[in-house]
Parts: C-alpha cells; structure tokens; sequence
C-alpha cells in the first residue's frame, strides 16, 4: 500500500481538462490519493510548498502535474509500474515544441515537471530547498555538452526544475523516462464571443461566450546532446 500525493502548483487556474485526464488517471485506483495545490505562490515557492505539505501528509510518491497538462490514458499507472524513484512524461514547451527532457549520450540531465513521478525518499537525498531560481545553467558547448551553474544570477523564467534534475544527478539519484507517452500542453486562445450581425459588440446580457485552447501534443525539437 503507497500514499500518492497529486501536486499540482497553481497560480490560480487549472484547466478543467487538466483536472479530467488526472481523475480519469487514478480511477479505480486501490490506495490512498490526495490533492495538494498552492495558490498565489511563485515558482520555486510553490513547488517547494507542495513538496513539504506533501511530505508532512506521508506521502510515499509526489505526482508533479502542472496546471495546463493533458495527461493521456493510463499514463499514471504505468509510471508507477516502472519502480523507479524519477520518472518523467515528455511534452512540447515554446512556439518550436522543444522536448522538456534534456539528455547527453542517452542519460537524462534534467526534465520538466508537467508530469514526473517521484519518490519520497527523493526529497531526503536532495537537502531543502529542493527548487531554486537563483542560479542560472549557461550551456557553454553543444557538441559535447557543457554547462556552468552561474551562481547569484536568478533565471527570468523557471528554470526550478533544470537545477534540481542536476543536483539529483550530482546525490546518483537517476531521472528515469515514460517512453512512447506524449503529454498535451494545453494553450489558450482568445475568448469566443457572441456578436451582433455586423456588429462588433458582443450582446447585452448575453451568457454565451466560451475559451478556445489548442493542444500541444508533438514534439518537434528534441534535447539530445553528446
């Protein structure tokens, strides 16, 4: 029997579709579940939130799924089912659709947290604060791999889960892939409105209007170094 805890750090919305793929995921599941969001809390704050709320609660494994996921059918399961103490789902992040796992000669250095599976004793390995922002990884050669950790110079953006795949590489913790499984990322488009013929104004009192998003599901750009 294992205490699962769904972490999902919020900024304040989660798509309902995101919601639908991870109930659709733990159905019918034979052990003890629980929710865990945050609210109004930065990156890495958030993430460090859950981890500790998740930690206090028991939790054997922490399911990291971000707020604008799709996570397909039976991915949960057979995450869980692969025994490892990282495993990752692959998804397209940016406008090229860039792969969120980063690998030199086939080890993974790092990944996303839009659907990772992870093991509690993890988080007793890697010290707290288990995500940080103040540093930032300059890769300084493509071809073979090199990066430099440029300490007291924060990432403008995330950046959270890239230094913690590379310290839980530096403790030999290793970060395991979900093969053959693509996540959606979920964007949004502009908001449908209910307009007047030749109008441009939408209907007073009108209760029609409805977002449209599209679902990123290709990867097209991937990280595979040597």
């Amino acid at each position: 029997m294992i205490d699962l805890a769904i972490c999902i750090a919020s900024r304040g919305l989660v798509h309902s579709r995101t919601m639908e793929s991870v109930l659709d995921n733990i159905k019918g599941l034979s052990f003890p579940c629980k929710f865990f969001f945050t609210h109004d809390l930065p990156i890495p704050d958030a993430q460090n939130k859950l981890v500790q709320d998740a930690l206090d609660w028991g939790a054997d494994y922490l399911w990291f799924v971000e707020e604008d996921m799709l996570i397909p059918p039976d991915t949960f399961l057979k995450m869980i089912q692969m025994g490892k103490q990282i495993v990752a789902v692959d998804y397209p992040v940016g406008e090229k659709r860039y792969s969120c796992i980063a690998k030199k000669k086939d080890e993974i250095l790092w990944c996303g947290l839009g659907c990772t599976l992870i093991r509690q004793e993890v988080f007793e390995i890697i010290p707290s604060p288990w995500f940080e922002t103040d540093k930032t990884v300059r890769i300084t050669n493509e071809d073979p791999f090199e990066y430099v950790i440029d300490k007291d110079i924060p990432y403008k953006y995330g950046g959270h889960d890239i230094l913690f795949g590379i310290k839980t590489r530096e403790k030999g913790v290793e970060i395991t892939q979900l093969e053959g499984i693509t996540a959606g990322h979920i964007k949004p488009a502009p908001v449908k409105k209910d307009y007047e013929p030749g109008s441009q104004s939408k209907k007073e009192g009108s209760n029609k209007g409805n977002y449209e998003f599209e679902i990123w599901n290709e990867i097209k750009n991937f990280q595979n170094y040597n």
